[in-house]
């Protein structure tokens, strides 16, 4: 199920062993979850896909701001 036409995917660990990558995949994705919740937004959704998580937007300048914010995340 799909809630929008925007999305961005965060990939699986590579390894399904690897309990410290699963962990810090985990982590990012709630971090990630409560920073979308609190900007209060509508038109939202988040799901498990085959490639990754998956958080989807019906707004496109959500989009935006969700992939910035991640990539700020990154550096």
């Amino acid at each position: 199920m799909a809630y929008g036409d925007y999305k961005y995917i965060i990939p699986y660990p590579e390894s399904y062993k690897d309990r410290v990558e699963w962990a810090k995949h985990t982590d990012k994705l709630k971090k990630m979850t409560a920073w979308v919740s609190e900007q209060k937004w509508d038109h939202w959704g988040s799901e498990k896909t085959p490639e990754g998580f998956g958080f989807f937007f019906s707004i496109e300048e959500n989009y935006i701001a969700f992939k910035e914010h991640l990539e700020l995340k990154n550096e």
